[in-house]
């Protein structure tokens, strides 16, 4: 069974094929040998049937053969194409997590554990021509706005030169790391260490608003990049 949920759609087909065939083989050999059988019996076998000088015992084993050979055929058309059927499952969920939007599933948790960090500032951005990640984007920042933190909404204002993010990326200065890892938690985002933390013009006392003019602060950033493609099935 584990050698049978390895197998790769290809391999799968090549044996679905060797299945009917095995099928179609054992009945034609099914079908002689008991013809055979028949006509030896009322004494009417042509002398092209007759291999042997006991051709009712080639025909017994013929049909005993074909009889097994189905069987096994019909077990391995079972199994096959169900095997097939689930890997087509896979690709059209494949399919449609490529083509569905990404959505914030459960914002209240993201506000929840946002909570205990009331007045902590948080950049939010996404790419300038991906309105799939603007969406996923403003989905957060409305969640993060409910628990109380100042959002510095600049999303559809990056502009990709030589290559993109993809999923969600959360990072930020060591200071802020425990809110880092609340916000990381709960989108399940990978954190890019390599990178400096984000700076942000905010008018002070920090509120809602974000204006230039302000001091500079160190803050979180939230980067909603490009839908990841799904994981592709490993050929064998």
């Amino acid at each position: 069974m584990g050698y049978l949920l390895s197998l790769s759609k290809s391999a799968t087909e090549n044996w679905l094929d060797g299945s009917e065939l095995l099928l179609l083989i054992c009945g034609l050999v099914l079908a002689y040998g008991a013809a055979g059988e028949y006509l030896e019996e009322h004494g009417k076998l042509p002398r092209w049937m007759k291999w042997s000088s006991s051709p009712v015992h080639v025909f017994v084993w013929m049909v005993a053969i074909s009889l097994f050979g189905e069987f096994a055929g019909d077990a391995g058309v079972y199994m096959f194409s169900g095997h097939l059927q689930s890997i087509n499952d896979i690709e059209v969920a494949q399919l449609n997590a490529l083509t569905q939007p990404r959505n914030l599933k459960d914002p209240k948790t993201l506000t929840e554990a946002c909570l205990p960090f009331r007045g902590h500032v948080v950049q939010v951005l996404s790419y300038s021509t991906d309105a799939e990640a603007w969406r996923l984007a403003q989905q957060i920042i409305g969640a993060l706005r409910d628990a109380g933190l100042t959002v510095a909404d600049d999303t559809a204002k990056t502009v990709a030169l030589g290559g993109f993010e993809t999923g969600v990326v959360v990072q930020g200065p060591e200071s802020e790391k425990p809110l880092k890892e609340a916000i990381a938690d709960v989108l399940g985002a990978r954190d890019l260490v390599l990178r400096k933390p984000s700076l942000i013009n905010v008018a002070p006392p920090p509120s809602t608003q974000i204006v230039t003019g302000g001091r500079n602060i160190e803050a979180i950033s939230v980067m909603a990049g490009v839908k990841p493609l799904p994981t592709q099935t490993r050929e064998h």
